[in-house]
């Protein structure tokens, strides 16, 4: 069982552009038996990017998840559209980010 969000921790975030369209996130939660918890947050974050740049869609290429003590820290590299791009794992930004604000998840 995971612990409840409300012990999440949201550490720190970061993204660097690693192509065209190729954006690598990483994002560290403290306070979570999940792994889930981490990646959530990174998607918020691809989310935040991804609107804030001009884009409303973006597609998971490839996640990790690394544990270092208490903290969790996931790398997820994104593909950020303006078109709804093929594959099953994909996003919609401006839902993602209604989501994560309704969860209580920053999209820093």
């Amino acid at each position: 069982s995971r612990m409840s969000a409300k012990d999440v921790e949201y550490i720190s975030t970061n993204a660097e552009l690693i192509g065209d369209e190729l954006v690598k996130f990483s994002a560290s939660v403290k306070n979570v038996q999940s792994d889930h918890f981490a990646t959530e947050f990174a998607t918020c974050v691809a989310a935040r990017y991804a609107l804030l740049n001009g884009f409303g869609f973006a597609r998971l290429v490839t996640d990790s998840v690394s544990r270092d003590d208490d903290i969790r820290t996931a790398t997820s590299v994104y593909s950020i559209t303006a078109r709804l791009p093929p594959g099953a794992r994909k996003l919609d930004a401006e839902v993602v980010a209604v989501n994560c604000a309704e969860n209580g998840i920053p999209m820093v």
